[in-house]
Order: C-alpha cells, then structure tokens, then sequence
C-alpha cells in the first residue's frame, strides 16, 4: 500500500495545584509531542468549564480567584490542530484565611474556647501554650468541624493558656493547613 504518515495521540498531563493567599497555580508534566497547553477552570466538579489560558509554559498562575473558595482545574496537550486528552479533574484553592477572632473562658474544671468560622474549611486544629508567643504551643490531638472546643485535659494545672487555630480544607484528597490566628488575636484563660 501508500506509505501513511501518523502520530499518536497525545496523553493527558499529570496536573497538580497549589494555593497562596490570593492566587492558585496549576502546574502539569511534559507531553512529549505537544506545543502547547490550555488550561480550563470551573467553580463545581461537573460545572461549566471555561478557558483559562493556551500557553506553551507548563504551569499557570491565577490570581482571579476568591478566597477560601474551591476551583476545578481540566488541562489538555495542543498539537496544530490536534487536542489531547483532558486530565482528571484537580481541585485547587487559596490558602484558608486565619480565623478573624478567637475567644477562651472557664467553665468549671474545663476551658471553653470558640472562633470565628472560615468558609468552605473541612474542619480546625487547636493549639495550646502556657505562652503566648510562638515557641510554647502544641497541637491539641484533635480536629474539629465544629467553631468551638471543651479542652478537658485531666493534664491542665491552674495557671493561664493561650489557644490559637488553624482552619484546614481538604484538596485532591490532602489536608492543607490554612493561615494561623496572628498573635494579637489569641486568647487567654485561667484553668
């Protein structure tokens, strides 16, 4: 027969995301044969999706997004005229705000602490310190859903704690840990 030129069709990229404060970066591997990329974004798994950028980079950087809140990211290999196939769909997101205010109280043997909610967090880690500066606090072994915690420790002495916390969120199926409360938003109470 003739001789037939042809080429492979061109594989999905392995894609990842990471969050700053105000921008989320995807980034992806090379596929060999493709000129170059074009990233797509929607705001739901199954959402529309709308064209982002065509770039021979292999990464983009966005800093159209709002805080706290989940993007889906879709991206595909070009050749001319040749389109590859889309990767999975990966979530992406800016770093979790610190929560606004965090206040602590006695109540009885125990110490009633609550915050302020982040939106669209998993869940929060609390910490504890008989200091307030960084150096002295330790992560209390559970996590939370919920804007508030009973610290029931049978281990707290009478004396004065202070508590920070950290809204996590969930992406690509990792916890990724947000902005910890500033200092001069922590609390102190008396056990």
């Amino acid at each position: 027969s003739d001789v037939f030129a042809a080429k492979p069709n061109l594989p999905a990229p392995a894609v990842k995301t990471s969050g700053g404060q105000n921008k989320i970066t995807v980034s992806w591997s090379k596929v060999s044969g493709a000129r170059k990329y074009q990233v797509y974004r929607a705001t739901s798994s199954d959402g529309k999706y709308s064209r982002l950028k065509t770039t021979k980079s292999r990464s983009y950087t966005g800093n159209t997004v709002a805080k706290n809140r989940k993007y889906y990211y879709k991206v595909r290999a070009l050749r001319g005229s040749a389109k590859g196939e889309f990767c999975g769909v990966v979530e992406g997101m800016t770093i979790l705000s610190a929560p606004a205010w965090i206040t602590a109280s006695q109540s009885g043997d125990a110490i009633n602490v609550t915050w302020c909610g982040v939106s669209n967090a998993a869940g929060y880690r609390l910490y504890r310190s008989a200091t307030i500066d960084d150096s002295g606090f330790a992560a209390l072994p559970s996590t939370t859903a919920a804007t508030s915690y009973t610290d029931n420790d049978a281990g707290l002495k009478a004396g004065t704690y202070y508590y920070k916390v950290q809204a996590y969120s969930v992406i690509n199926g990792k916890t990724v840990y947000g902005q910890m409360t500033p200092i001069n938003h922590r609390s102190a109470a008396v056990a």
